[in-house]
């Protein structure tokens, strides 16, 4: 309960921040002569937070992005989609994790090789597996109307069913165990560059500092004309742990058809077993800005 309660209030960035903390902060225009910027609009991340970082255990960290804020400061978000992950989580659910009911309306994201496309789906049936420990939840699983699974499912959401652009999809866990799949994660020295109606994105990680001095990893994405803090996490590292990535990305293309980039990303697993994801929208960015956060999804870990 601990866990997912810190993992609600690292959440709350989306919302309070863009309206409350820093009300007249924009997206900065990027200056040709400047190598750096101050903090401008931060969607936070669902992360868990290990123990901070001392400046003994971090030796060579350079921060580009300084002044965010601190963690404690960012109130519980506001979301305004549901969102299920059914991919990458393997579709196994404690009871308390999903909030899925026989006959629910939800609309997926469908693959089918290169092609992807938005689907209206039912849940069919939730199915439950009883735990062999008194101790555990019960264990759920979801059966949709389509007869196949989709990668993840949103609810309440605003999107319209059809084909949707796809550039890119990150294989399954087991898909990268079977192939023995080298997979990029977010982490220093991440840089990736996506090309969509002309525009050209870049999504890349940063060194980063809070007002109080934390270190951490930034998420960025930029395009000649704008850059954009899309999140944070704690950035740790000493002789045996590294915490230095915010995660993987699971899917980017144009899921809303608006013609702009929109990103899926996993958050980094601190706890073993627990899985994070965020959905990011440029149709729902307010002005100014590229991607808003509109859904997240959390599962427990041991």
């Amino acid at each position: 309960m601990k866990r997912s309660l810190i993992g609600i209030i690292i959440f709350a960035g989306t919302f309070f921040i863009g309206f409350f903390i820093i009300p007249n902060f924009g997206v900065k225009q990027i200056p040709q002569e400047s190598p750096s910027f101050e903090v401008l609009v931060i969607d936070i991340q669902n992360e868990l937070l290990p123990p901070k970082s001392t400046p003994t255990e971090v030796t060579d960290f350079i921060s580009e992005i300084r002044n965010l804020p601190n963690f404690e400061d960012i109130p519980e978000p506001q979301f305004k989609f549901d969102l299920v992950d059914i991919f990458e989580n393997g579709n196994r659910y404690r009871e308390s994790e999903v909030d899925a009911k026989p006959g629910d309306s939800w609309i997926g994201v469908y693959s089918n090789g290169d092609d992807f496309v938005l689907k209206n789906t039912k849940v069919k049936e939730v199915l439950n597996f009883k735990a062999k420990d008194p101790d555990y939840e019960d264990e759920v699983r979801l059966k949709f109307s389509s007869n196949k699974n989709p990668l993840f499912v949103l609810k309440n959401s605003s999107l319209k069913p059809g084909a949707i652009k796809s550039l890119y999809h990150r294989p399954s866990p087991d898909q990268i165990s079977e192939k023995n799949l080298t997979i990029k994660s977010m982490a220093h020295g991440y840089r990736e560059q996506f090309y969509l109606n002309g525009q050209t994105y870049i999504l890349r990680l940063a060194a980063g500092t809070t007002k109080d001095g934390t270190v951490v990893n930034v998420l960025i994405l930029e395009t000649e004309q704008t850059r954009q803090i899309v999140t944070y996490n704690l950035y740790y590292r000493n002789d045996v742990t590294r915490y230095d990535q915010i995660g993987d990305l699971l899917w980017a293309g144009d899921l809303d058809n608006d013609g702009e980039l929109d990103l899926y990303i996993s958050g980094f697993g601190y706890e073993k077993g627990g899985f994070t994801s965020s959905l990011y929208l440029s149709s729902e960015a307010e002005k100014g800005k590229l991607v808003k956060l509109v859904a997240a999804f959390e599962t427990s870990g041991c």
